[in-house]
């Protein structure tokens, strides 16, 4: 339930933010810049509960973390299907959970 609700914070925090581009090419590769995109920003959730969704301040956070694993964030459509794709993919989900607990000593 945690994972899921983690996991659904930072997919509603993430879609506030779509406005830059990225540079990936394969499927493979975009499944894995959204795991590790994803990751680093429950991490960044995680070590700070506070964080506001709607906050400038965060949104350009969230932008940063999400350009910089080059996922299309220029893109509102294309980042939308993303999210639909992978939001509940359990691979993404355990990816995440992974994520959490081991690089950021989270126990979700």
């Amino acid at each position: 339930m945690k994972k899921t609700l983690l996991l659904l914070l930072v997919s509603i925090f993430s879609l506030s933010t779509l406005t830059a581009c990225g540079w990936i090419t394969t499927e493979a590769e975009l499944k894995e810049s959204f795991i590790e995109a994803n990751s680093e920003l429950a991490c960044e959730i995680a070590k700070d509960p506070s964080l506001a969704i709607d906050s400038p301040d965060n949104k350009d956070m969230v932008k940063d973390i999400f350009e910089k694993h080059d996922l299309p964030i220029d893109d509102d459509e294309e980042m939308l299907e993303l999210f639909d794709k992978y939001t509940h993919d359990e691979e993404v989900i355990n990816a995440v959970q992974t994520h959490l607990e081991e690089d950021c000593d989270v126990q979700v």
